[in-house]
């Protein structure tokens, strides 16, 4: 895996990839979006936590790599905001915040059953447009 000629060597195993994955898709100014669900996760409770620092640094290698087509998505519960603004791998990436607020009872029983994802109509209107909304703003941002 390699970056495209022209490209300055600031690159990542992830940039690489997003370069891989635009050439074989013959969309080579595509943005590729990487999408992660629990961001929590990573954050960890312990600031020692290696292997969650390590995917933390590449990732944000990754998107501040020169010419990087890489633009994160990620989910994370709302009482981790503030360890993701206070982590030392994350301090100054821009991010913008979406918080959907609590959902119906029904909508749980849907996820826990697997029905929610083929479930038309999720998200109210409202929410999608912001989401739209935010990622048209982040695209922006990057071009």
């Amino acid at each position: 895996m390699s970056a495209p000629e022209g490209l300055a060597r600031n690159t990542t195993p992830l940039v690489d990839i997003a370069h891989d994955l635009r050439r074989v898709s013959h969309r080579r100014d595509a943005r590729v979006l990487l999408v992660i669900d629990q961001f929590e996760e990573l954050l960890g409770r312990e600031p020692t936590a290696n292997a969650a620092s390590r995917v933390l640094e590449l990732l944000r290698a990754s998107i501040e790599s020169d010419k990087s087509p890489l633009l994160v998505l990620s989910t994370m519960r709302s009482d981790f905001l503030g360890l993701f603004q206070r982590n030392a791998a994350l301090q100054g990436v821009d991010f913008e915040s979406l918080s959907l607020g609590p959902m119906r009872i029904e909508a749980m029983r849907r996820v826990e059953d697997g029905s929610y994802a083929r479930l038309p109509g999720s998200w109210d209107n409202a929410e999608i447009r912001r989401v739209e909304s935010i990622l048209e703003t982040l695209v922006e941002r990057r071009i």
